[in-house]
């Protein structure tokens, strides 16, 4: 029989930390396995699997990477559940993202389900007239789910042409991670003066689950190229 993980909306801490001592007692074999499935079955690509905060140069911005190795340890930064890495593209953000995913499921012997998503590919999924889209709601949508994983990286936000109708399912779907204090890392390139641009509601809930990081920096894709 497949080993359930854990599931963290609507269970009790308690529960959830005596669950992590009974089955860390494990054969490191099993839990070894139980990382590697975890990961798999995250979204991250083979290559974005080798992702880890040791092969990383920190040396372009020390102050994001100790900010991303902390939320990582800990699941959270100053009281908030959420990371907001903002800065222009190829500064490294969906790298560090990656790289707390990682080492977060390391820490927690595989028991806790993460989900990464592209933020563009996951809204234009819930657009009605999609091709073989059958007008169900958000509601009836696999995105339904994301709350109960124990950390979520949303990539990209900004990727998607703004309109009514996406800003709204964006807000839903942020909205549900802030009520479940889902730990959630969410990248982007749009500037800060665009992020006010957006919905109040939706803005207000960014700025409440997440810690700002703002990023900079040459192009590492570029550097490396020119290395």
């Amino acid at each position: 029989m497949a080993e359930q993980r854990l599931i963290y909306r609507d269970t009790p801490k308690e529960v959830l930390e005596a669950l992590r001592h009974k089955r860390a007692q494990q054969p490191a074999k099993v839990i070894r396995a139980r990382i590697d499935r975890t990961l798999r079955e995250s979204g991250l690509s083979d290559r974005q699997l080798s992702i880890r905060f040791e092969s990383l140069d920190d040396s372009e911005d020390p102050k994001a990477h100790r900010i991303c190795r902390a939320f990582a340890e800990e699941g959270s930064f100053q009281g908030k559940y959420g990371l907001l890495l903002a800065g222009p593209p190829g500064c490294g953000k969906t790298t560090l993202a990656i790289s707390i995913m990682i080492e977060r499921v390391h820490r927690l012997g595989g028991l806790n389900t993460v989900q990464f998503l592209s933020l563009a590919e996951a809204i234009e999924q819930l657009r009605p007239n999609r091709p073989g889209h059958n007008d169900i709601s958000i509601t009836e949508h696999p995105l339904t789910d994301i709350s109960a994983n124990g950390l979520v990286i949303l990539d990209d936000l900004g990727m998607v042409k703004r309109s009514e109708w996406v800003d709204t399912q964006l807000y839903r779907i942020i909205d549900e991670l802030y009520r479940a204090d889902t730990p959630t890392v969410i990248t982007t390139n749009v500037a800060l003066k665009e992020l006010g641009d957006l919905q109040p509601a939706l803005t207000s809930r960014f700025f409440a689950m997440t810690t700002l990081v703002e990023m900079g920096g040459q192009d590492f894709r570029l550097k490396r190229g020119n290395a």
